[in-house]
C-alpha cells in the first residue's frame, strides 16, 4: 500500500521502498530508504544528499535493506500473477 509523503509519516523507524526524485539524475526513482522516526527525515545514502521522497510502501517496512527489497519483490511478483 502506497502512502503519500510528507501527508503521512511512518510510525516505525526502518527501510521502505519509496518514490523519489534523484537530484543527480534529475528523474524520478523507486529505492528502499530508511526513515527515521526520531528525527522525522529520510536518511541519505550520499552526504548531503537529502531525497525527496514523494510515496512510501508501508509493507515493504524491514529494519533491514534487503529484506525489505525481498517485500518489494514478493509485492511486484504478486502483481504479474
Amino acid at each position: 500500500m502506497w502512502s503519500k509523503y510528507p501527508e503521512s509519516k511512518p510510525e516505525k523507524s526502518g527501510y521502505y521502498m519509496t518514490y523519489y526524485y534523484n537530484h543527480q539524475r534529475d528523474d524520478h526513482f523507486f529505492k528502499a530508504i530508511y526513515y527515521n522516526n526520531f528525527s522525522n527525515k529520510w536518511v541519505s545514502w550520499k552526504p548531503g544528499l537529502e531525497p525527496m521522497v514523494y510515496e512510501y510502501n508501508e509493507s515493504t517496512h524491514d529494519d533491514y535493506y534487503c529484506p525489505c527489497m525481498d517485500k518489494w519483490y514478493q509485492i511486484l511478483n504478486k502483481e504479474e500473477e
